[in-house]
């Protein structure tokens, strides 16, 4: 019999999708462990993991060039925020440390659960405190939205017509 671990994501309210692409989350209530591929999406991500309801890492990767194996352990719950790249100009680049991760870990080992509405709440408010969302660069938020919409398949012209 094939396992396969719980896997929802939710998207972002529209004004944080420039930053977030989406929460998840990924548990698998087993004992055994389960091995995935991740595949390359242009994101990088915060991953909290606990493992037996104990938080056991924190995890800022970066953007992936290439499909990535990982093994998910027996009774892991990993809490993601997958984020788009102005979500580590305007977000971890204001973050002076790893401090403040650390203590957004601590406000969700309070709410771990399969709760990913709660969880996004969290973030997003974590993420308020420190983005001014009206402030972003307009060009920016318009090259990286033509950037996703073509996948990255379009000219430099093109893009510094549209960005002006």
């Amino acid at each position: 019999m094939m396992q396969s671990a719980n896997y929802p994501e939710l998207l972002p309210k529209v004004e944080f999708q420039p930053l977030i692409k989406c929460f998840w989350i990924s548990a698998n209530d087993s004992d055994s462990p389960l091995n995935f591929t991740t595949l390359p999406d242009g994101c990088f991500e915060i991953v909290v993991i606990y493992q037996d309801q104990v938080l056991k890492d924190l995890i800022l990767s970066g953007i992936l060039t290439e499909p990535y194996d990982m093994v998910m352990t027996g009774n892991e719950l990993k809490i993601g925020i997958r984020m788009n790249p102005l979500g580590k100009e305007y977000y971890l680049d204001k973050c002076q440390t790893l401090d403040r991760l650390r203590e957004f870990t601590k406000i969700l080992s309070g709410a771990v659960s399969n709760d990913l509405q709660k969880i996004s709440e969290l973030g997003i408010a974590d993420i308020q405190e420190v983005v001014q969302i009206k402030t972003m660069d307009k060009r920016k938020l318009i090259l990286f939205d033509i950037l996703q919409q073509t996948s990255g398949n379009i000219g430099v012209k093109t893009l510094s017509e549209h960005c002006y």
